[in-house]
């Protein structure tokens, strides 16, 4: 179970209100470190967190859509398992998502 406030708020500091939709986050060492890029690539950010999960690395795109599911649960504790490319998320007594993650190579990151 991973408590995923802090990661709630670095992926809305990446977002940018909408400019970036898209990121990579590789999860080690119980750290999430976030890269994403615009599609003009003109702005590229990166980011870190604490993230008790195990490690990988997750390609997430439409932002604004994880965001506000991860927001509606973000005091909960959550299971966020794996099944090939899709991300279950699982908070304490709330709705499961089921989250097609994007292919890693695919996202834009500097």
């Amino acid at each position: 179970m991973a408590s995923v406030a802090r990661l709630v708020e670095s992926l809305e500091a990446v977002h940018l209100g909408g400019i970036v939709e898209d990121c990579v986050v590789r999860v080690k060492d119980s750290v999430a470190h976030i890269k994403a890029m615009d599609m003009t690539s003109s702005v590229y950010i990166q980011t870190e967190c604490p993230f008790d999960n195990k490690d990988d690395v997750l390609g997430l795109g439409n932002l604004a859509l994880l965001i506000k599911y991860l927001k509606s649960y973000a005091s909960a504790n959550m299971e966020l398992t794996r099944n090939d490319n899709t991300l279950i998320v699982k908070p304490d007594n709330g709705a499961t998502l089921r989250y097609l993650l994007s292919q890693v190579d695919l996202v834009p990151t500097y």
